[in-house]
């Protein structure tokens, strides 16, 4: 300990004062970082560091402990963990949808009776306090308005019905996993490291895995578990510098288009200033709801236009629905049934994007003006997404064959990677089809990280460092 805090800047040291005893280890892992990444075998590992990996990792640590208690087991299985972004706050700080970067005021499409996981309630009622002050403390606009408008609930700590911000139960299951994790790095089955950097390319090597990282680095696993999230699609060329071009997913979007929004739509006729949304899924409903609350951006739009091939938007979560009604009833939020099939951007700036999308394949193509345009469409081929990792893995369908659709892998019943062992995949990636309640949802993410770890504990049975 007194060597990692010597390691600390003075503002380091001062959070690692107050860093409880079970954030430590995380800590100890994020400073590791500035020495050059061993290239030995580990055990097991992580490609990101969100909900499905958390959950996964904390049954997994479970397990192990319980493990030796039963058979007085002497083996540590050593683990890393691969993500982008990590800060020392807490767990899971790189997941879009429940870290440290997460928008504070997006919700669980679930309430919290129904989310799929009672722990959640009780969690909520022992630290209501803590929790909601933090939030009340927020400048967040959509923070602000969802505690005003559930006040009473709040204050009741009546939270059974309630839709949650999201970026709390990432609180809640980051706090678990790190509980989980010191309890077995002080039984001495596992150690987690944490490595920061992109994992771009994953080939077989022997029995196991090489994993190569953008920063031209490399080290071996025996066992791999891709869980990078959503395959978010490419960016298409003419748009990568585009300031009327908005991705849903991409961190500061938001805050862009408020700050920059109002100026975009001034530059253009009143008749041009539409805003057009690209999917109606939930991303495009999340947009919604944050539009509603944006009074500089509505007094200039003349319209809030969804293109979707899908009718209708989520139902769920009803403040989702409410902001929709109200964009509705002032007559600004409009559905178009067809798919995009490009967008044409004008020479110049002060003239509106043109986006070309059909009702149906075999109908003539319509063409819509925008001042801005989001897209919001999600998952798509693998081959056209965003992640080096999933091109490259693409590109090796001896190793990670894909669906019909290619939105995804070919996985077994216990997320194996097909006629690849040890390979495994979970989260948004799993196709769609296999799971009634959505890969996304939190029943899934945790039946699939309990289903899974009880089968990593059986391969990692015949493994890992004596001590």
């Amino acid at each position: 300990m007194s060597e990692l805090f010597s390691m600390a800047s003075p503002e380091e040291q001062k959070l690692l004062i107050r860093t409880p005893r079970i954030l430590q280890n995380t800590w100890d892992t994020f400073r590791s970082m500035g020495r050059r990444l061993p290239t030995d075998r580990v055990d097991l590992t992580f490609i990101g560091g969100g909900l499905s990996t958390a959950e996964t990792l904390r049954l997994l640590c479970e397990r192990l402990v319980d493990a030796q208690k039963a058979t007085s087991r002497k083996q540590r299985i050593e683990t890393r963990v691969v993500e982008s972004y990590c800060d020392p706050s807490g767990a899971m700080s790189g997941s879009l949808a429940f870290g440290t970067k997460a928008q504070p005021g997006f919700l669980l499409s679930a309430t919290v009776q129904n989310c799929g996981c009672p722990e959640f309630h009780d969690w909520l009622l022992l630290n209501a306090d803590e929790v909601f002050q933090e939030l009340s403390d927020s400048n967040d606009i959509l923070v602000h308005s969802w505690i005003t408008e559930n006040k009473s609930l709040i204050s009741s700590k009546h939270f059974e019905d309630m839709h949650i911000p999201r970026k709390i139960f990432g609180r809640f299951a980051g706090t678990r996993m790190l509980d989980a994790l010191y309890g077995a790095e002080k039984s001495g089955v596992l150690r987690k490291r944490t490595v920061l950097g992109e994992a771009v390319n994953i080939t077989q090597d022997g029995t196991g895995y090489k994993i190569k990282l953008a920063s031209g680095d490399f080290f071996y696993s025996q066992l791999v578990v891709v869980a990078i999230g959503n395959s978010w699609p490419r960016v298409p060329p003419h748009l990568v510098n585009e300031p009327r071009y908005f991705l849903s997913y991409a961190n500061g979007s938001l805050e862009r288009l408020s700050r920059e929004g109002p100026d975009l739509l001034t530059q253009l006729p009143e008749e041009q200033r539409r805003i057009l949304l690209i999917g109606s899924r939930g991303s495009a409903l999340e947009w919604i709801h944050y539009l509603r609350h944006q009074p500089r951006l509505l007094k200039l739009a003349c319209e809030i236009s969804i293109v979707s091939p899908r009718e209708g938007l989520p139902e769920l979560p009803k403040d989702y629905c409410q902001s929709a009604e109200t964009l509705k009833e002032m007559g600004l939020l409009t559905f178009s049934l067809g798919r995009i099939s490009s967008i044409h951007k004008p020479r110049k700036t002060t003239q509106a994007l043109v986006v070309e999308f059909k009702e149906n394949p075999a109908a003539q193509p319509v063409f819509e003006r925008a001042a801005i345009v989001v897209n919001c469409s999600g998952r798509g081929p693998i081959e056209y997404t965003s992640s080096r990792l999933l091109n490259n893995l693409a590109k090796q369908p001896n190793i990670f064959p894909t669906t019909p659709g290619r939105d995804g892998f070919i996985v077994g019943t216990n997320c194996e990677v097909a006629h690849t062992p040890n390979a495994f995949v979970i989260g948004p990636l799993l196709t769609p089809e296999n799971f009634r309640e959505g890969v996304d949802s939190i029943s899934t993410v945790n039946r699939v990280a309990n289903e899974l770890s009880g089968v990593l504990l059986a391969r990692l049975g015949g493994i890992g460092d004596p001590h």
